[in-house]
Formats: C-alpha cells, sequence, structure tokens
C-alpha cells in the first residue's frame, strides 16, 4: 500500500468516526436544564413533598409526591427531584407516574396544572382483572387536572406479554384509552 492510498484510508475512517459520533450524540436525549443565573435563585426549596389535589366534591384528584421541590419566582416554575405522581379515577385503580426529574409549570385556565417529567418516566397501572399496564419513557407531560398525558418521543407500553413501542404518545386516562402517534409495532397476545 503507497502512502497515498494510506492517507486516503486513514482520512476516510476519520471522518467516518466523526460522522458515527455525532449521529450517536444528536440521537441521545438531553437530560433538563436546571441551571440558574444567580438571580434566579429559588424563593423557596421543600424536601419530602407530598400534595394532594381536590376536586369539586372533595375527592382526591391527584397526589404529587417529590424529594425536592425547589420554586424560581421569575419563571413561577418548580423543579422536582424524583416525582411521584398519582391520579386517581372513582372507583377504578390509579394511575402511578415516576421519574428521576420533573417541572410544575406555571397553571392556565385552559390546561390547569401542567408536570413535564423526565429521565427514568414510569406510568404504571393495576387493571381490574389483575393484569398491569406499564409505559416507559424518557420524558412526558401530564396535565392531571384533564386526566391526560403526551409524549413526543419513543415509548414502551406493555401489559402481560402484550407490547408495543412507538414513537408520540397521548394517553387519555379518563378513557382508559392510549393514541400512538408514529412508528408503531406491536404484538399483541389474546388473553385466555
Amino acid at each position: 500500500m503507497n502512502r497515498s492510498t494510506l492517507v486516503l484510508f486513514i482520512s476516510l475512517l476519520l471522518i467516518a468516526l466523526i460522522s458515527a459520533y455525532w449521529f450517536f450524540d444528536t440521537q441521545q436525549i438531553t437530560e433538563p436544564s436546571f441551571t440558574h443565573t444567580k438571580e434566579e435563585e429559588p424563593d423557596f426549596f421543600m424536601e419530602k413533598v407530598n400534595s394532594v389535589q381536590f376536586n369539586e366534591t372533595g375527592d382526591a384528584r391527584y397526589r404529587l409526591r417529590a424529594q425536592q421541590l425547589s420554586h424560581y419566582p421569575d419563571t413561577d416554575i418548580s423543579e422536582l427531584t424524583f416525582p411521584f405522581l398519582i391520579i386517581y379515577r372513582a372507583g377504578e385503580p390509579p394511575w402511578h407516574i415516576n421519574a428521576d426529574y420533573g417541572k410544575v409549570l406555571p397553571s392556565s385556565k385552559s390546561d390547569g396544572e401542567i408536570i413535564e417529567l423526565y429521565t427514568n418516566v414510569i406510568v404504571h397501572r393495576e387493571l381490574e382483572d389483575g393484569n398491569t399496564v406499564t409505559l416507559n419513557t424518557e420524558k412526558l407531560i401530564v396535565k392531571p387536572d384533564q386526566e391526560y398525558a403526551e409524549t413526543d418521543i419513543a415509548v414502551k407500553i406493555s401489559s402481560g406479554p402484550s407490547k408495543v413501542n412507538s414513537v408520540g404518545m397521548k394517553a387519555f386516562f379518563a378513557e382508559d384509552r392510549i393514541e400512538f402517534l408514529s412508528k408503531v409495532r406491536g404484538l399483541h397476545v389474546p388473553i385466555q
């Protein structure tokens, strides 16, 4: 192998390595940025948070627990460490949602409270027939007042031996309905 062929081979190999690094680096989900400037110091923080929201009749609508909550007054955003959310349904098993990180965004009259969850997000519900539904993703936006959640990234859902993979999902908890948005692949095993 002459010198010019060796230089060409090494150059092509280097370009391939840089391209592969760039591709895989851009495919990874970045963790949420929880860095703040000095002016954005929290005005309060809490540890071992346990908050319950009630409906008009006084029944628990949902419960939010977190290891720590820090509130930032400039944006009115509360950051959560290890949040755990329970969405209650009258006469039915609740939905359990946990993650490594989260944010409670400012409430709006149309959407109510919005909770963004990040990293190792797991949604779990035991069904009345003894089976379970489990959903795994890396990002989930939850609107507990509307009993609704969505993601625009990869999600895996399993119930017994049945499994569905999708990119993007909308969950309507009140209707026990999940809508898959794209690249849906699944395996359905009928219950005997």
